[in-house]
């Protein structure tokens, strides 16, 4: 299960496959913005189920990075071997050519060769 609000973004994928999962509530970044700073729930909160399947990352990223980053760009972080790395490379490659409050949160499911799921 995955939720999101305001500009969050989620893709899923693998290796050179990716799937947008969400979309983002451009009209309600300001009002998410307040409802954090005050709680007052005005906020849409969405969500969905997801199901993974083995070596698949989810990517839950904010405009800060996909407004800024070519699709080609965010693929290739589902397909470096470190979540750290791919993290970093939305991040730092955001931050080069805008200077915005980028972020990313890469959750990985069990690797290709894995058992047991």
């Amino acid at each position: 299960m995955i939720a999101w609000a305001g500009d969050v973004q989620a893709v899923l994928g693998v290796g050179d496959e990716m799937r947008r999962l969400t979309f983002p509530h451009r009209d309600e970044s300001r009002v998410l913005a307040s409802w954090i700073g005050r709680g007052n729930g005005d906020a849409v909160i969405s969500s969905r189920a997801v199901e993974m399947r083995r070596g698949e990352r989810l990517l839950l990223m904010t405009d800060g990075i996909t407004d800024v980053l070519e699709e080609d760009a965010i693929t290739r972080a589902l397909d470096v071997p470190s979540i750290q790395h791919a993290a970093n490379l939305l991040v730092n490659g955001s931050a080069r050519l805008s200077g915005d409050d980028a972020t990313a949160v890469v959750v990985e499911e069990a690797p290709a060769g894995a058992g047991g799921w």
